[in-house]
């Protein structure tokens, strides 16, 4: 057996949904399970969520990829936990209780969440334990009757794992469809990323917002942020604006921007307001990493601390304090950078 390593996505940091399935037969990270009818679905790095909102209510969903089990059950559930909501909410009303789906048994952990804007909201944390694996699955809702109301038993009862994963010390490696990057590492091009929830700046659960890089040839830069305030704020917009220059020396990254700009929109009263934004130099150590479950290479960019420019750090169990971006993801803007 071996130790955990890395960090699990918070489940602060989701996908942006894009858009609503019916219930089929899905396949990620080592699973099989049928995808809750009616939610929209994505996949960003570590994780598949889901989401159905209906008027003021949300189900939501989070099922991260597969790993090796730790050295005690104990642990791993310790782990899951603590790397997946403890270190970003305040938790209050925890019970816990320990039972089993048709195809694993789960630890799971139910509470009352309060995030960093205030806001509480019901939510239940699974540690899934299959035989040869571990994970987790998270179900959400705006309250605990809500909650109950969720489709949460019949999506548990059709998760099984369907091969066990790999240990970390282990020498067998997924086969990247495409070949992997060599010599120096470039990031030319476009890298960018999406989210909800909490992330979108507006405490809003349906929230979502958008990051881009662009990376030119001539080393200069543009980023570019948008955020959406969610159905509750419809018409809210939040923009980051930066440009600027970079250098790359071996696998080290330093941004330095020369003009970087914050705005904000409320198109129900038609207004506009921008100010300058924090400029923060910063060099991150980057590679690019091929996720096998979602067949896509991303750019991970690892620093000691979240930025101004970044936001919270995005998803990977494998790779803590750090942001991934996939080349293959284009954001739709609203408001063109």
């Amino acid at each position: 057996m071996c130790e955990p390593v890395g960090m699990r996505t918070s489940w602060v940091v989701l996908v942006l949904f894009l858009s609503t399935s019916p219930s089929f037969a899905d396949e990620f990270g080592g699973w099989t399970f049928t995808a809750p009818a009616g939610h929209s679905r994505n996949v960003s790095g570590d994780h598949v969520a889901f989401q159905k909102i209906t008027g003021t209510n949300f189900c939501a969903y989070t099922l991260f990829t597969a790993r090796a089990p730790g050295a005690s059950t104990d642990e791993d559930v310790a782990f899951e936990i603590n790397n997946t909501i403890s270190k970003n909410f305040t938790q209050t009303n925890v019970t816990k209780s320990a039972a089993k789906a048709k195809h694993l048994s789960y630890v799971a952990m139910s509470v009352t969440m309060t995030d960093a804007d205030g806001d509480t909201f019901a939510l239940t944390h699974y540690t899934l334990l299959p035989k040869g694996g571990v994970s987790t699955l998270i179900a959400a809702a705006n309250t605990a009757a809500q909650l109950a109301k969720c489709p949460t038993k019949a999506l548990l009862d059709s998760i099984r794992l369907t091969s066990a994963p790999a240990s970390p010390t282990s020498t067998t490696t997924a086969t990247a469809t495409t070949p992997p990057p060599t010599g120096s590492i470039q990031v030319t091009g476009a890298w960018a990323g999406g989210s909800s929830a909490a992330n979108s700046g507006f405490g809003d659960s349906s929230g979502s917002i958008k990051r881009q890089y662009t990376f030119n040839a001539d080393g200069t830069y543009r980023h570019h942020v948008e955020a959406w305030g969610g159905e509750t704020k419809n018409g809210f917009y939040f923009l980051r604006d930066e440009i600027g220059t970079y250098t790359i020396s071996g696998d080290q990254l330093t941004i330095t921007p020369s003009k970087a700009t914050r705005t904000e929109i409320d198109e129900n009263k038609k207004t506009k307001q921008v100010t300058n934004a924090p400029l923060e130099t910063v060099t991150y150590a980057i590679q690019k990493h091929y996720f096998a479950g979602i067949q896509k290479w991303n750019l991970v960019m690892t620093t000691a601390k979240e930025t101004d420019r970044d936001g919270r750090f995005s998803s990977s169990s494998s790779f803590p304090s750090s942001y991934l971006l996939a080349d293959t993801y284009k954001p739709e803007w609203r408001y063109t950078p």
